[in-house]
């Protein structure tokens, strides 16, 4: 997270932090609210959490399956008290898993150092579905769910380069003529933009590709390819190598 937030640019501000379960620590929280960072974690199942839940009375309704209740708790390892915000639900089928064996109704906790009312916090972290998309299109599509190679930091390198491309792929898309901003999968965009029928040749004594004309060849491509060239600077100058004082 340290590392997360020194790559930020200095003018970006962070509006908010949200985190599975996975993340309902104690130190992680600390972390957050040393620097002031708002954030919703979903809490784990523990006893001390789950007697709270069932001693609550007072649920304000959201619809007709839906209530939401808080409360103020510190647990015994905590260095302070922390908000609560528990949302429940009422099953359609009371054979699913649940959270508390409440007959009838499922429960979402959350514990967060906002303010905001708790029908905004339980939208407001529910809004995080929408990067579960990416997250399938990282390990699915570019290879970032199984390349540990032994060692930590080539396995570092190997996941920073996925998000690389990641990144590249997401800011070439911002770019696309017809539709910018328009997040298709990596897969797709290998498809429909990368793939292309092409046939090494020659024309007098150049050689040349020539590229498929089901593609749609470089008409199709070239309002894209203009976009990207007027957007991207030039390559650095560490790049850009003399061949006459290039080493052999």
């Amino acid at each position: 997270m340290t590392e997360a937030l020194q790559t930020l640019p200095p003018s970006w501000t962070i509006s908010g932090v949200r985190a599975d379960g996975g993340f309902f620590d104690q130190k992680f929280r600390h972390f957050l609210e040393e620097r002031s960072l708002p954030y919703v974690v979903v809490v784990r199942r523990k006893e001390t959490i789950q007697r709270e839940v069932h001693a609550l009375h007072h649920w304000q309704s959201i619809d007709a399956k839906t209530a939401i209740s808080e409360f103020t708790l510190q647990m015994p390892t905590w260095s302070c008290a922390r908000r609560f915000i528990v949302v429940r639900f009422q099953l359609p089928d009371p054979t699913f898993r649940r959270l508390l064996e409440v007959p009838g109704y499922d429960f979402r906790v959350f514990v967060t150092n906002r303010s905001e009312a708790a029908e905004w916090i339980w939208h407001h972290y529910d809004e995080r579905a929408a990067i579960e998309p990416r997250f399938s299109e990282l390990k699915e599509d570019l290879g970032a769910d199984d390349f540990c190679l032994k060692r930590f930091y080539p396995t570092e390198a190997a996941f920073l380069s996925v998000l690389f491309t990641f990144n590249l792929l997401s800011l070439l898309q911002s770019l696309h003529p017809t539709h910018p901003g328009v997040q298709q999968r990596p897969a797709t965009l290998r498809q429909s933009w990368f793939t292309c029928g092409a046939v090494l040749g020659r024309s007098g004594h150049k050689v040349i590709l020539f590229l498929s004309t089901a593609w749609g060849a470089l008409a199709s491509r070239k309002t894209l390819l203009d976009r990207i060239e007027a957007a991207f600077p030039s390559t650095s100058p560490k790049l850009n190598v003399n061949p006459a004082t290039a080493p052999p």
